[in-house]
């Protein structure tokens, strides 16, 4: 399933988040405040000793996806 018309995870850039909210009927400003909650509660999460498995490469793959998001769009 493509994400913003990216076909592969190299290729979700923030122009990719951003279509993807538009397609999902939010903002995109709205979107990024759900990912940042959201990558809070995941670290969270991980700080508290949550039996989360991968912890390790979801919180790298998290915090990647993360800053690329702001680093493209602002």
């Amino acid at each position: 399933m493509r994400i913003g018309r990216a076909g592969t995870i190299d290729e979700l850039d923030g122009e990719a988040w951003a279509r993807f909210a538009t397609d999902a009927g939010i903002t995109f400003p709205f979107f990024r405040r759900r990912v940042s909650a959201l990558t809070e509660r995941i670290e969270a999460a991980i700080a508290g000793g949550e039996d989360v498995a991968d912890v390790a490469e979801l919180r790298e793959r998290t915090m990647l996806r993360a800053r690329l998001v702001w680093q493209t769009t602002g």
